[in-house]
């Protein structure tokens, strides 16, 4: 009962998500001199990521274990030694990358959720630090295969 509880809120949260939109014109991503005519006026301009890619910050603020924290720390498994530790560090970065997204003028922001970090000791024990919409229609994925 309380894992669909905790699966109902995921689901209104992707729902609810698209209350975020901008009103911005996309002249940085199309250049100064495109028309956005032959574009419907709700089409979504946008980037997207995948959270271990993407965040890193690895074990910061109660993070617990991914599988893939687990397989590419285990020596031979990734033929360089790399991992997703630092990643391109949007965790600690998330301002700048939404003010470089309104600089560019995209209006959606496709992003997955790391359950290690809403759920990292596999209990049900919430992990959520922030949300932030800046104008942007954010949607979430709730499975990435990285």
């Amino acid at each position: 009962m309380v894992y669909a509880i905790y699966l109902l809120f995921l689901v209104m949260l992707g729902a609810y998500s698209s209350i975020f939109t901008a009103s911005h014109e996309f002249t940085n991503i199309l250049g100064a001199n495109s028309s956005l005519s032959s574009f419907p006026t709700n089409f979504l301009f946008g980037t997207a990521s995948s959270s271990y890619q993407f965040e890193g910050a690895y074990l910061t603020h109660g993070k617990g274990l991914s599988n893939w924290d687990t397989f590419s720390h285990k020596p031979g498994n990734i033929a360089d030694g790399s991992n997703g530790d630092i990643a391109v560090d949007h965790y600690h970065m998330y301002l700048e990358d939404i003010e470089l997204m309104e600089y560019i003028g995209v209006n959606t922001f496709r992003f997955s959720i790391s359950w290690a970090r809403i759920l990292p000791s596999k209990t049900l024990l919430i992990n959520i630090r922030k949300t932030c919409a800046y104008g942007v229609n954010i949607q979430t994925t709730r499975i990435h295969i990285t």
